[in-house]
């Protein structure tokens, strides 16, 4: 969708009352005008349409009375909390954003454990070393780990790329992208609660992974 300059004589107090209202939303003059104007019109504008999934995947994930979520003056940013099956139960973010680039939306999500504990930091990269190795073999037509991935101070980031996804109905692909969020932690349990033996671990995750795919019918 383009956008354009365009000129408009508007009342000073209609503008005082949207730049309130702008402010509150954390977003710009322009942009809360354009939000207003598209739902007059019944037109849902891309940012609309970012916020309906990430609407969509809360609704999916909040029956799962493990997850807790930090509420966020964003249309598009989530950010989700659970406890690790862990010694302490250290607490795991997962933190969804979606964003706009030259490639299309893409979606970034970040798995972080903040912790001091060299014995779990190990742990983590161990396990996200299996991920990686699960998704590159599962699905090697679409990943690519160089572009898609990272991983630094215990903070794993993999990127989806939506472009050949935004025709996709909003609560099919939210649904997708939540899934994807709870495959990732059960996977992460199954890590962290058989550590000792690893041939268990592979076969588990492959599975979970699996069953992810066939529940969504579709890879994002």
């Amino acid at each position: 969708m383009g956008k354009s300059v365009y000129s408009l004589i508007l009342n000073d107090e209609v503008i005082k009352k949207i730049d309130t209202l702008a402010y509150a939303k954390r977003t710009s003059r322009s942009g809360y005008i354009n939000e207003v104007l598209a739902s007059h019109v019944s037109y849902t504008t891309p940012q609309q349409r970012i916020k309906d999934i990430l609407n969509a995947a809360r609704a999916f994930l909040e029956p799962y009375e493990k997850y807790a979520f930090v509420e966020m003056n964003s249309n598009s940013f989530m950010d989700v909390r659970t406890a690790l099956s862990y010694r302490y139960r250290p607490t795991i973010r997962y933190c969804l954003e979606i964003l706009g680039r030259d490639k299309g939306p893409f979606l970034k999500l970040k798995a972080q454990v903040r912790t001091q504990s060299s014995s779990l930091i190990s742990a983590i990269e161990d396990f996200f070393t299996i991920w990686q190795n699960v998704e590159k073999k599962l699905i090697p037509d679409t990943y690519d780990e160089v572009e898609m991935t990272s991983y630094e101070n215990v903070c794993y980031t993999r990127f989806f790329f939506l472009n050949d996804r935004m025709n996709i109905e909003e609560q099919r692909l939210g649904k997708a992208i939540a899934a994807y969020i709870t495959t990732l932690d059960k996977a992460l349990d199954i890590f962290m609660s058989n550590m000792d033996n690893t041939d268990y671990v592979i076969s588990d995750i492959y599975a979970a992974y699996k069953e992810y795919y066939a529940k969504t019918g579709m890879i994002i």
